[in-house]
């Protein structure tokens, strides 16, 4: 094979004469000083006459900024090689990883908050947490009527806490923690009967690994649809499922799901904004509002039904129950909030050009009434202009 050398490409040189009137011109000292040769760095070549005033040549050195281009490999069959132990070949090479690794790599997300619930000594609930954590763990809380949310800086200091609590037998409920959810999708077109260990089977093989994978079914009629749900387990390549566009013999489409905007419901303690997979709280029935679980309810058909959350005569689970239409509202208020701002953000940073094509937009989404009350006087003014040409004519 053969063998190369790396060569670098030098920094440029600029050279700038400067001339100052001197009587003496054939003054000897002109002729021994370097600097008054004009092509000094070239040789074999005559040295043009003389001007009447001396010459200065000052050399400035510039800067390469080229320098990442410089080195080139080229093949050295025939010439010679310093020897493997001289200073350069032992210099490391210098490479774009030990570039990325002075970058910052990003943080990671913070754990989910915990809310807890009946805290009767927060002095002492504050320093078995300082026990359980390690001591560059850190957390915070916040306290209301409610209870207390307590946030923590890293997953490990999250867990050793949930653990604490459920030791302990506490009332709280959190949320499941980022670095382990599922990312989910949905495949369209696939037919309900396909075999869900077949789904799975092709998916592995294309490089996803599937922690569930769920047929769905329509609410209202309880039929199959041609749709799954597929949770994969949280991976680098998770969003590269997009580009698939056949399995199991099927033309299929992967998207996401669809975002929805309903309060979740707890189905263990019927409260609102979290599921019963995090929840530790006393369970309540959905049904009669005691304290057990709804399928071990022995109420009968004949008993009303008591709500957990408002003591009304409706099921917890009621959409119509003043305290899920109050928290529903305020969830409501708080994403519109949190989209006024994310728009209003966008604005003050888009150019003339961006506000024109919102201005367009706001005019698109106008109800039917304020675009007929737009229309209608333009068509009555053209209908009147094409009557008066006509009788001109």
């Amino acid at each position: 094979m053969p063998k190369t050398q790396t060569l670098k490409v030098p920094s440029l040189k600029i050279s700038r004469i400067q001339s100052v009137p001197n009587s003496n011109n054939n003054s000897p000292s002109d002729k021994n000083n370097p600097t008054s040769e004009i092509w000094s760095t070239q040789k074999n070549q005559k040295s043009p006459p003389q001007s009447p005033a001396t010459k200065y040549q000052k050399t400035f050195t510039t800067p390469n900024r080229y320098a990442i281009f410089s080195t080139q490999t080229i093949e050295t069959d025939n010439m010679e090689h310093e020897p493997s132990d001289s200073p350069e070949n032992n210099k490391p090479p210098e490479s774009s990883e030990n570039n990325s690794a002075a970058q910052k790599s990003p943080p990671s997300p913070l754990p989910p908050p915990i809310f807890i619930k009946s805290v009767i000594n927060f002095d002492q609930l504050c320093i078995k947490i300082r026990e359980k954590i390690n001591p560059e763990d850190q957390f915070i809380c916040k306290s209301s009527i409610n209870g207390i949310k307590l946030t923590t800086n890293t997953p490990n200091a999250y867990r050793a806490i949930i653990k604490f609590l459920q030791e302990s037998k506490a009332e709280f409920h959190t949320y499941q923690i980022k670095q382990d959810r599922a990312f989910r999708v949905v495949i369209r077109n696939l037919h309900h009967s396909t075999d869900i260990n077949n789904i799975k089977n092709e998916l592995e093989v294309l490089g996803f690994r599937t922690r569930n994978i769920n047929n769905v079914i329509q609410k209202q009629t309880k039929q199959k649809l041609p749709l799954f749900f597929v949770d994969l387990e949280p991976a680098p390549n998770n969003r590269d499922i997009f580009n698939i566009n056949s399995i199991c013999y099927t033309k299929i489409k992967i998207e996401e799901p669809r975002v929805h905007k309903d309060l979740v419901q707890c189905q263990k303690c019927q409260g609102l904004g979290h599921t019963k997979k995090y929840c530790n709280h006393t369970p309540k029935c959905v049904k009669c509002g005691n304290n057990h679980l709804s399928e071990n309810c022995t109420k009968s058909q004949d008993q009303p039904p008591i709500c957990a959350l408002c003591g009304g005569e409706h099921t917890a689970n009621y959409r119509g129950c003043p305290k899920y239409k109050e928290l529903q509202r305020s969830n409501t208020q708080y994403i519109n909030k949190k989209t006024h701002q994310s728009t209003t953000n966008h604005n003050n940073s888009t150019t003339p050009v961006n506000n024109t094509y919102m201005h367009n937009v706001t005019k698109q989404n106008l109800s039917s009434n304020e675009l007929k009350s737009l229309i209608n006087p333009l068509i009555a003014l053209l209908t009147t202009v094409i009557n008066k040409l006509i009788l001109t004519k």
